[in-house]
């Protein structure tokens, strides 16, 4: 078993993926047990089979990512409002930030169109 704390914080995207490819080939090859904490969400979908949302300290939800990483769930947990899509690349969900001055543009514009 594998235990590991946030092993790409603060790596530029080029080393994430080598370290997190490198995890992934130990699991396949050697069949080995991974327990990885990642906060990135989109890597988490990548890379992991089973993802643990925890809310406050407490579990919130466990399961695929395609379980997990849904607009209801990431909305109520993280209060922030988000767009998820099907990642172009791998069949996983990608899960986009929205902030806040387009929430403020887009309400904008949408109180001021007419008929």
């Amino acid at each position: 078993m594998l235990l590991l704390d946030e092993p790409t914080a603060h790596l530029d995207i080029g080393h994430q993926v080598k370290i997190l490819d490198l995890v992934r080939k130990l699991n396949h090859e050697n069949g080995l047990t991974i327990i990885i904490v990642l906060h990135d969400l989109n890597l988490a979908s990548l890379y992991c089979d089973i993802l643990l949302l925890l809310n406050k300290g407490k579990i919130h939800s466990m399961g695929t990512p395609e379980h997990i990483l849904s607009y209801s769930v990431i909305e109520e947990v993280y209060k922030t409002p988000v767009v998820v899509e099907q990642n172009p690349v791998a069949p996983k969900p990608l899960v986009c930030l929205v902030p806040e001055d387009v929430l403020t543009l887009k309400k904008s514009q949408k109180n001021t169109k007419k008929c």
